[in-house]
């Protein structure tokens, strides 16, 4: 069967376990195990590395100012789209992952405990602050995205189940 989608571009390659991917209109943006965070025109060119050292980056989300992202050490970042110093908006999540931004707020999922049932969704101003738990007692929430009033994600299930127990949910943002 043909391919519908024409010729495959990269844009991009030799990167170290890309995780995560996001776009806006004119830059796509990803997070690398290796604790990068980088970013390159939507028709190529070169990468700008917007962080590094970051502590295996996961999850990505972009607004018009700034790219945030998740981390294997438990918290939440961000950077100016140009570059600079990276701030850090949360600390002690577990495992957080699945990152989404609006105008005001940030959302992500806890994953947790892989294969147990204590994880959460979560929701803080974009600007840092406290953390608010709009969902907890999650299995193995893995994936977040975001509409005007709620927040969707997907549990990937408990192993005590095989991850037959998976289960798509939403709560009021």
């Amino acid at each position: 069967m043909p391919l519908t989608g024409g010729a495959v571009t990269t844009l991009a390659a030799g990167l170290v376990l890309t995780n995560a991917i996001v776009v806006d209109a004119s830059s796509v943006y990803w997070v690398a195990n290796d604790g990068s965070v980088a970013k390159m025109g939507l028709g190529g060119g070169a990468v700008t590395t917007l962080a590094t050292g970051t502590a295996g980056a996961q999850g990505i989300a972009v607004d018009a100012s700034s790219v945030y992202w998740t981390t294997a050490d438990g918290s939440v970042r961000s950077v100016p789209l140009g570059g600079g110093t990276p701030a850090t908006l949360a600390t002690g999540q577990s495992n957080p992952n699945g990152l989404a931004v609006d105008a005001t707020d940030l959302y992500w999922v806890n994953v947790g405990t892989y294969g147990g049932s204590n994880g959460s969704v979560n929701r803080m101003l974009k600007t840092g602050g406290p953390v608010a738990t709009l969902a907890s007692a999650q299995s193995t929430p893995i994936a977040l995205s975001i509409e005007a009033t709620r927040v969707y994600w997907a549990n990937a299930g408990t192993q005590a189940a095989s991850y037959a127990d998976g289960s798509v949910s939403w709560v009021a943002k």
